[in-house]
């Protein structure tokens, strides 16, 4: 837990003179309360905002020989600024923290199988002395997740040993939000130049071209399709399917809107070593015009 103090710079100026007239009239009655003897808090170390949940994004190809892993922060907030002393921290993922997390963010997650993840050290992290912060590692295997369902987890520390620690009750839960992802997810810088024809033939002639520029974001669709925008379509996609030998399938979105007729027109390649695609497709508007493609999709 971060505890963070604001501070004023109170400037005194020609006032300083009559403040020293009057200080010894006046006497401090109020109450002082002292903080040094306060009791060591156990919390998650979220977002600094006190955010409850996020969301992780878990490769459907990983497995109990290569997880996918996600680290979680634990925190000590003591008077002292440390303890002498280690402090042992219970962590699970009971069903009655996802049950209240639905219930107060008006959601239906469903708790992860405990089959599909592990928790490092089986749950207890040990924060050593001299410490105030601990990563622990959340290891899920996507080959076993069925990714048709809304699934979290709903991660709680259940309590605290050492040093007179006690668990924040306001910041004791953390639910990570499961997404599915493949080695293509994420953001992409796309270039590229759409050409629009007059007619549904090269021939035809061309109409005006529009350029393709800015980020775009790859989802998952399966381990080897992945959905992302058009073009400079951005209420369109497109779904592109790697292959074995690397060559690309430029099809139909798997969601949202899209051409029924999007299909490669040329090469279309992804670079393993630089994580590149590189584009020639086309597609037929509604009125029946051709539009030919050219893009690269860069990842940031």
């Amino acid at each position: 837990m971060k505890f963070l103090t604001n501070t004023r710079t109170i400037t005194l100026g020609l006032m300083g003179s009559a403040i020293l007239l009057f200080s010894s009239c006046l006497k401090d009655t109020g109450p002082v309360q002292d903080f040094s003897t306060s009791a060591p808090v156990i919390s998650f170390q979220t977002d600094g905002q006190g955010g409850t949940s996020t969301s992780v994004a878990v490769l459907g190809t990983s497995s109990q020989t290569s997880p996918a892993v996600d680290s979680v922060e634990v925190s000590l907030g003591v008077a002292s600024l440390y303890l002498k002393t280690s402090v042992q921290v219970s962590v699970s993922a009971p069903q009655a923290s996802l049950d209240a997390y639905n219930a107060a963010n008006g959601t239906s997650y469903i708790l992860l199988p405990a089959a599909d993840y592990s928790i490092q050290n089986s749950g207890t992290v040990t924060i050593p002395s001299g410490k105030n912060l601990i990563n622990f590692g959340v290891s899920f295997f996507g080959s076993s997740i069925d990714f048709t369902q809304s699934y979290a987890l709903p991660l709680t520390i259940t309590g605290a040993t050492g040093g007179g620690s006690v668990v924040a009750s306001n910041l004791n839960v953390y639910v990570l939000i499961i997404t599915p992802a493949n080695q293509y997810s994420g953001n992409y810088t796309a270039s590229g130049t759409r050409t629009l024809y007059a007619g549904a033939t090269v021939a035809s002639g061309v109409a005006g071209t529009a350029s393709i520029a800015g980020t775009v974001t790859m989802t998952y669709v399966t381990n080897t399709t992945s959905q992302t925008q058009l073009a400079d379509l951005t209420a369109d996609f497109m779904d592109l399917t790697v292959n074995p030998d690397n060559s690309v399938t430029v099809g139909q979105a798997t969601s949202g809107n899209s051409f029924a007729n999007l299909a490669n027109n040329g090469s279309c390649t992804f670079d393993p070593s630089t994580g590149i695609f590189t584009l020639s497709y086309l597609y037929y508007n509604g009125s029946g015009n051709l539009r030919e493609i050219t893009e690269t999709l860069t990842p940031q």
